[in-house]
């Protein structure tokens, strides 16, 4: 078996509890931003090399990779795939060359304001996950061992940090969108708000039948919490009213 299976998402979508899914089945590879140390790789890098790594990374026991690819990461990635693919014009046609041979799933938040405060609330108090229970280790990065309400009490609302956030937000979904329709792929779309309410197992059958892969068997259980709270819902409503001072002229 020799399957590639390629998460694309946005910041803050819930895309790492997908990836948690994805990896306790054990045969849908071991998908993690297997690119983001590229952003800080020196200039002498040998990207084919570089290629080869994310590959052995990203591979589990049965010959299937997956990665995720953040929609903020295709312009940068694209260009260090020049010299693994050579030089080609289009939008991120490097990433779709070398992964040419894979099947595509994208994660999507329907409440694009939501996963922008979740932007602003990690930006603020460097929480970017948090395990339910003080034993659990986890694979992400930004990790709090168990959650506590608390941890965003020093979080402070931004009007304009938020607007910035839900525009890019917009912008790298509309990036996703234009990567599709130019290469005519044609998604498995999953929606945070929707699988997030769904039994692991679920979810991990909606991929696997995607890509052709048989699901294993049996339940899985979460480790990350939702980090959503109070804070939340306050900006939530300080934004819709500043929004409806300003008579959305932003």
């Amino acid at each position: 078996m020799a399957k590639k299976i390629v998460v694309c998402a946005t910041q803050r979508c819930g895309s790492t509890m997908l990836l948690e899914d994805m990896r306790s089945a054990k045969v849908l590879g071991l998908p993690e931003e297997w690119f983001a140390p590229w952003s800080t790789a020196p200039a002498e890098t040998d990207y084919a090399e570089a290629m080869q790594k994310v590959l052995r990374n990203g591979t589990g026991e049965n010959g299937v990779f997956a990665i995720k690819l953040m929609a903020n990461q295709l312009f940068q990635v694209d260009a260090r795939l020049r010299s693994v693919v050579g030089e080609q014009e289009g939008f991120a046609t490097n990433v779709h060359r070398i992964f040419s041979d894979a099947v595509w799933v994208r994660i999507l938040r329907r409440d694009a304001l939501a996963q922008a405060m979740s932007r602003v609330i990690a930006q603020q108090t460097k929480v970017y996950h948090a395990t339910q229970n003080k034993a659990d280790t986890h694979f992400a990065g930004g990790v709090v061992r168990g959650y506590d309400a608390s941890y965003a009490g020093n979080t402070k609302y931004d009007f304009d940090l938020l607007l910035k956030q839900f525009l890019k937000v917009q912008l790298e979904n509309a990036a996703w969108d234009n990567f599709f329709q130019a290469y005519e792929i044609e998604p498995l779309t999953l929606v945070y708000e929707e699988i997030a309410a769904q039994a692991p197992s679920e979810v991990v059958a909606a991929i696997a039948a995607h890509a052709g892969i048989d699901a294993p068997t049996g339940a899985y259980s979460r480790k990350l919490a939702k980090l959503a709270g109070q804070i939340s819902a306050q900006w939530r409503e300080m934004f819709y009213k500043d929004l409806y001072a300003r008579k959305f002229e932003v």
